[in-house]
This record gives structure tokens, sequence and C-alpha cells, in this order.
């Protein structure tokens, strides 16, 4: 299935449980009475050996965990996405994302190994990705998922870089609302005087004139500095605008966007 391009905010729903999924990672099996996917139990009991009561009561009370993967999703374009996911299952549940630039998966692919209890999920970038769950349960009654690229605002105004963390040739920002990840990040340098703008060679050490330059993107850790006109890198006052992803946790099973 594919979600639908758009060249604004991309958001779009489908469900993927019950499917055919990738053979792969189709481990389970389909109850037709209620369409909810269950493990692997006597229906693989012919295939085993040593076909004893203790064997079997072993093997009924321990089934197989339930594997089941999404068809491929193509986004339409190379792009930065977050993914939520709502889930109703008995047990316990995990999932790895797989995200293709190609769709091959052929080993070009990146794995993202979405864990319980992790509060800060860096956005994902590609075009084609797919999702396996894996569930040591008793059923996975249903798993709903929603891609989108909308994007989430950030000002700082009058920041002393003095006041931040690291040196003044790497400061590191402390942002007022985690995000997954950071698409565009402008410093805005504030002049000290009204003179600031001496350009003259012989004013290259007292120059006051402040050039911002981005260190990193990090969502959890983004960073600049600033340098005068003789490349020593120095502290200013500056207005920062950040346009990024919004944050992701994954609790009680289910993917959330905050």
């Amino acid at each position: 299935m594919a979600l639908q391009n758009a060249t604004a905010n991309l958001q779009a729903e489908f469900t993927i449980f019950p499917q055919t999924g990738f053979i792969e990672y189709r481990q389970g099996q389909i109850d037709p009475a209620t369409g909810y996917i269950k493990p692997l139990n006597d229906s693989r009991w012919g295939a085993l050996s040593g076909n004893t009561w203790g064997n079997w009561t072993n093997f009924n009370s321990n089934p197989l965990p339930i594997i089941w993967s999404t068809d491929v999703v193509d986004l339409g374009e190379v792009r930065y996405f977050t993914l939520s996911i709502q889930a109703e299952f008995d047990g316990s549940i995990n999932y790895s994302l797989y995200v293709s630039d190609t769709g091959a998966f052929a080993g070009e692919e990146t794995e993202h190994v979405l864990e319980e209890g992790n509060q800060n999920i860096p956005a994902f970038y590609g075009r084609y990705f797919r999702l396996t769950a894996r569930c040591p349960g008793k059923e996975i009654r249903r798993i709903s998922m929603e891609a989108s690229n909308a994007e989430v605002e950030v000002f700082l105004q009058d920041v002393n870089t003095a006041t931040l963390a690291g040196t003044a040739s790497n400061r590191v920002l402390t942002l007022p609302r985690t995000v997954s990840a950071i698409k565009e990040m402008a410093v805005h340098v504030k002049a000290a005087t009204p003179y600031a703008v001496n350009l003259y060679v012989s004013d290259t050490a007292t120059s006051e004139v402040l050039i911002p330059v981005v260190k990193s993107k990090s969502g959890s850790s983004p960073s600049f500095a600033l340098y005068g006109i003789d490349n020593d890198p120095r502290d200013g006052v500056v207005d920062i605008s950040i346009k990024g992803l919004p944050r992701q946790a994954l609790i009680g099973g289910s993917l959330y966007v905050l």
C-alpha cells in the first residue's frame, strides 16, 4: 500500500493487521473467527519430532512468538517522518522499523529498534519503510499506524551564548521542548553596538561582527558557534529559530507523537 503524496504535510493512516505480510516475517496464524493473529501452536505440532505428551504440553504452553510484518509503504519521496502506532494485543510487543531510500531492502536499509519506555525516539528518514512486530503473547488484535511530517517550531530570543553549555567553539542548546529531528536551524546574531560593522583589516581582532555556524542539528543536543572575522570563536547574543519534528515515545506497546 502507498501513502498519498503531498506538497505540504504528509498525513495518512492505514491499518496493517491482519494482512498477508512479508513471508519471511509471517510467524503466526489468523483466527478466521475473529481476524486476530494467534501464535503458532498445534498447527505446527505435526512437524515436530518426538511426539510425546511432555513435549506437547511444553509446546502448547510456550508457543512460538508472533512475528508479523507490513507491506512496504511508499511515502512518495525521501523525507523525515514520524510514526504513531496504536496497538491492541495480549502479552508484550516490540517493533523493528526498516527504512530505505530505494525500496530494495537488500542491505541498504536502516533498522530502527523501537523499545518499550524509550521517551525520545529520533525521527526516521527515507522514502520506503516496513514495520515488523514481535509479540510473545496470546494474540494481536489490531495495529494501526499513521505517518506524518508535520513540523513544530521552536524560538529562542536574546540568548547569551556564554550562558550555554560547551565552549565558545561549540555551544550546545537545551530546547524548551524535545524534538525528534531538526530540519532547519537559523541563528541570528544581535549587534553588540551600533558600530558593529567594522570590517577593516586593521580591526579584525577587535571587530564585533560575528558569523554563526551550525555545528549539529541533533534533535537532542543541537549546537552552534559564533566566529569573529579573525576566525576565532566568540560569544554573543542571538535569536534562534528551529523547525523540526515532534517527539516520539513508545509507551505500553504504542508509539506516540507528542
